[in-house]
């Protein structure tokens, strides 16, 4: 307990299934322990919580920018926020008004605003509140999905140190879902990176990171901006159509946009095997290939 693991996402569908599924190889791992008090909302965690083979009220979910980015989709919008977080869970039922207050000092935001409905906050408020709402039942492991993909810069990096404080505060394992690789990079302990419902690389931040070993992850790395032009290279540009998640190609999903796709690419579909301690690769050609990954 007491991790980060950070989760690229890319046409996954945000059912969360193949997160699901590699959550439960971690659990049989003994990487990951997830017995968690809290309530779940909504027929895709309800999902996820089988694939897990928890109990629906054993899994704490933020909801943060679930729709479309917008930090007020883990809130309800007509209830107060104080409400809301008293309702979530479990806070202190002597003293609920004290547990709110609790929580809300967590996040760094003020006890006045536990009396004000969430459109009458800014976003990172939104944001931070959202956060208190799912802390509220003292959760194990929190998932945090795309937490920070509606915010400006300065306050992205705000709830980023947020949550890195607040994880070692409470020793939770936070699960962190992100497009924003740099984010990822700097929150993370572990990173999982996925395409179409499958993980292709998973192991240590910086071991992923420098080198990749599956192809998509050294795309996703080279499309990073880079203020230093010395650290600059060639940008991949990945050909062909997403293909339907629904539908996946057979063999490796990443086949059709691969650069480096052989024909055993296209008929097999590789196993998510590990190529050095604690890092994992689905990929057919991963020992044989060097690819770029970051510097810096």
């Amino acid at each position: 307990m007491g991790e980060q693991l950070g989760v690229d996402l890319h046409q996954c569908g945000r059912l969360l299934a193949g997160l699901g599924d590699q959550l439960l190889v971690l659990q049989q791992r003994q990487q990951l322990d997830l017995l968690v008090p809290a309530p779940l909302r909504g027929a895709e965690h309800v999902a996820l919580a089988a694939l897990l083979q928890v109990q629906p009220g054993q899994l704490e979910t933020v909801h943060c920018g679930r729709h479309g980015g917008q930090p007020v989709a883990g809130l309800g919008a007509g209830r107060r926020v104080g409400h809301q977080q008293a309702q979530a869970g479990r806070v202190a039922p002597a003293d609920p008004a004290a547990g709110v207050i609790r929580l809300l000092e967590i996040v760094k935001l003020s006890p006045a605003l536990a009396a004000r409905k969430p459109r009458h906050l800014s976003g990172g408020e939104k944001q931070r509140a959202a956060i208190a709402r799912a802390l509220a039942s003292d959760p194990d492991v929190v998932v945090a999905d795309e937490p920070v993909s509606a915010l400006d810069v300065s306050v992205q990096a705000a709830i980023v140190n947020l949550l890195t404080e607040i994880q070692a505060a409470r020793g939770a394992t936070l699960v962190f879902i992100s497009h924003d690789l740099a984010v990822v990079r700097y929150l993370a302990d572990t990173v999982a990176v996925m395409y179409l419902g499958t993980v292709a690389e998973l192991g240590p931040v910086e071991r992923v990171f420098a080198p990749p070993y599956h192809p998509y992850t050294e795309a996703l790395l080279a499309a990073v901006p880079k203020p230093d032009p010395r650290l600059r290279g060639q940008r991949l540009v990945l050909e062909g159509e997403v293909a339907d998640p629904a539908h996946p190609p057979p063999g490796c999903h990443f086949h059709p946009r691969c650069p480096y796709a052989v024909e055993r690419c296209r008929a097999e579909t590789p196993a998510l095997e590990e190529i050095a301690p604690g890092h994992a690769v689905s990929c057919h050609r991963a020992r044989e290939l060097t690819l770029r990954g970051v510097a810096g």
